[in-house]
């Protein structure tokens, strides 16, 4: 059920980005209290969700964004910050996990930036990514995934019960009307967004 007091907007805006910011952080980096976490491309809208389930799953979190954003992110608990025009995440290690939300960047480049046994997750399912995710995908060291959204409705449940803990909350960039829909793609394809479009 979704939570008292909810907004139908804000409910809105939670369902499949913040189902892949806990699949990706939780499943597949196994992020636990203590590890070092980095955020690629953390001011849209998966980004502001993987923010702040990484905090509450005990994370040290480096977020990249434009400088525009970075007071957003420490609010939403980003420990710090990166401007991506002027610093390169992977400089910032060692990581355990990186989350490559952008979808950007290399796992060949990320894994400088990756302790031993550190994972990368891109969110791209382009044929090089698909590629590194089953070559790594039994490897002991340093390893790639791809995150592929499951709905589950105990992952929802869990969502609803961060935002009622206070722990989670979504950051919507703008809510258009649904004959207004192309605009709405128009703005999410320009990778500007802050947060969620509606």
């Amino acid at each position: 059920p979704m939570p008292p007091d909810l907004p139908f907007t804000q409910a809105a805006a939670i369902p499949l980005a913040a189902l892949t910011a806990l699949q990706a952080l939780r499943d597949l980096l196994k992020v636990q209290p203590g590890h070092r976490v980095g955020l690629h491309g953390a001011s849209g809208g998966v980004g502001v969700f993987a923010v702040q389930i990484a905090k509450a799953l005990g994370a040290h979190v480096t977020a990249t964004s434009s400088a525009a954003h970075h007071a957003l992110l420490r609010e939403l608990g980003a420990d710090a910050t990166l401007d991506y025009r002027e610093a390169d995440l992977f400089d910032h290690g060692p990581f355990d996990g990186l989350f490559d939300i952008f979808g950007n960047r290399r796992f060949a480049e990320a894994r400088r930036a990756l302790r031993p046994a550190g994972v990368y997750v891109n969110t791209v399912p382009e044929p090089r990514i698909v590629g590194e995710h089953l070559r790594t995908r039994l490897a002991r060291g340093q390893r790639a995934r791809l995150v592929v959204v499951k709905s589950r409705a105990a992952d929802l449940q869990a969502l609803a019960a961060m935002v009622v803990a206070g722990q989670l909350r979504a950051v919507v960039d703008r809510v258009l009307p649904l004959e207004q829909a192309a605009d709405a793609h128009r703005r999410l394809e320009t990778k500007r967004t802050r947060g969620k479009v509606v």
